[in-house]
């Protein structure tokens, strides 16, 4: 799938094109996918969020969080819920704190809508699903892991440095790059379990966890392979 106008979804083995549809999204925007379902914030910056039946492009349902919210968007997805960030409007139409809502998969309806805590922004999220917990990092330098059945939140964390790009999950585990150390967080609770730190003035990047072992790049050139269990 290729974000764009018109959106484009090739075949992954030919790179053939499968179907094309003109004005359906904004170029840029972030493809959602979780339960065989694309999700996407409408072209019409209208409000709108959009599910798609990615096989075929046809549009299943549109649904939208209320008058009273800035431009809605999906920032992740599993079988049950689309997780969607917007701004809360004030009466001059600025916007200085936000909500995070869960769309129900199926019919579209609002599942729940919490206010997010102040200091926190709908921009510059990065977001994952993972055994009923929604967890999602912003550019205000915040990690938050909420209840995805109810929008709860259990946790939020400060961090040092903006994450841009990815965090690691691993079994109990979030792994997030915090400046020059790497981070891991107990996914139920919060507290911090190994922290392993970089050379001075060299930012850790992006990990992830393939076949057991965390690796992350640094702003050294370097690439580190570490346990993700132990943080060794």
């Amino acid at each position: 799938m290729v974000s764009g106008d018109p959106l484009v979804v090739r075949d992954a083995v030919s790179g053939k094109e499968k179907w094309a549809r003109p004005g359906v999204t904004i170029p840029g925007a972030k493809l959602i996918t979780g339960g065989g379902t694309l999700y996407l914030a409408s072209a019409e910056y209208d409000g709108d969020v959009v599910s798609l039946d990615p096989a075929t492009g046809k549009e299943t349902w549109r649904s939208r969080l209320g008058k009273g919210y800035e431009q809605p968007c999906p920032v992740a997805a599993d079988d049950q819920h689309v997780y969607v960030l917007a701004g809360i409007l004030e009466e001059d139409l600025s916007s200085t704190t936000n909500v995070i809502a869960a769309i129900d998969a199926t019919s579209g309806k609002i599942a729940w809508r919490e206010q997010r805590d102040k200091g926190t922004e709908e921009f510059g999220i990065t977001a994952a699903v993972v055994g009923g917990r929604l967890a999602y990092t912003d550019f205000r330098k915040n990690v938050t892991v909420r209840d995805t059945t109810t929008g709860r939140q259990l946790w939020m964390k400060k961090i040092g440095r903006s994450n841009y790009y990815r965090f690691a999950l691993h079994e109990n585990l979030l792994i997030v790059p915090d400046g020059q150390r790497l981070r891991a967080f107990a996914r139920a609770a919060g507290t911090e379990c190994w922290s392993l730190a970089n050379e001075k003035f060299t930012w850790c990047n992006d990990p992830q966890v393939v076949d057991g072992v965390l690796y992350a790049s640094d702003s050294a050139y370097g690439m580190w392979a570490v346990n993700p269990g132990t943080g060794k």
